[in-house]
């Protein structure tokens, strides 16, 4: 959300909410899935992460989907006590 406020939302004039939707989906589909790039990606696109993903499982025969990962808070911090 705020990639969306700072990147374009803020940075546009719209004369409607039909406006405001066209452009919304241009973002998200033109330029945010396919040209930003993504820290949880190393820094590549989700559209380049995708083609990666693709090419390495085609060259190993692995049909799994790409899978993002992220640490749990116990494995960043181990010595924390968390009361759930």
């Amino acid at each position: 959300m705020k990639t969306l406020k700072a990147e374009e939302i803020k940075c546009n004039e719209y004369s409607g909410m039909e406006d405001l939707q066209l452009h919304l989906d241009e973002f998200i589909s033109g330029y945010y899935n396919q040209v930003r790039l993504h820290s949880a990606l190393q820094y590549r696109s989700p559209g380049e992460f995708e083609d990666a993903e693709t090419d390495t499982s085609e060259r190993t025969g692995d049909s799994q989907a790409a899978v993002m990962s992220f640490p749990r808070h116990e494995e960043i911090y181990p010595d924390e006590s968390i009361a759930h």
